[in-house]
């Protein structure tokens, strides 16, 4: 279950972007990034970037990464959340899993995400499954 939450997390990260501004000159990919420049750091492209994952275009619950994602940040911007922001889907998905073990997307429903410039998430998820008694 962690490595299909890590996925999920990476796969759709739900936090978009945000902007900083370079306090000195820095080379990045053969690029200068000069102090006082603007950089918009887009974390859902980040996540995707061939060189950190594997087939990063395919959502696979059972990937293995060499190294995790970037949803949360990294360094000293690092979320203090993450370990609860990874630690509640868990719980929310294994307490659905055990309960609803047949639960899915329902076939040809519209799943909607709503869009944000800084944080983005689920409006519908039509899922489907077989009522079980209490």
């Amino acid at each position: 279950m962690g490595a299909a939450v890590e996925e999920m997390i990476r796969y759709s990260c739900p936090f978009v972007r945000m902007r900083r501004t370079a306090t000195q000159d820095v080379q990045l990919h053969g690029k200068t990034i000069k102090k006082g420049d603007q950089i918009l750091m887009l974390y859902p492209a980040a996540n995707r970037d061939p060189r950190a994952f594997d087939d990063p275009q395919h959502f696979d619950v059972r990937r293995r990464s060499k190294r995790p994602s970037l949803s949360f940040g990294i360094g000293k911007h690092f979320c203090l959340g993450a370990a609860l922001a990874r630690l509640e889907p868990r719980i929310a998905l294994e307490t659905l899993l055990r309960r609803l073990p047949d639960i899915h997307v329902t076939p040809g429903a519209d799943v909607r995400m709503a869009r944000g410039c800084f944080v983005r998430a689920l409006v519908d998820l039509p899922v489907s499954f077989t009522p079980v008694a209490p």
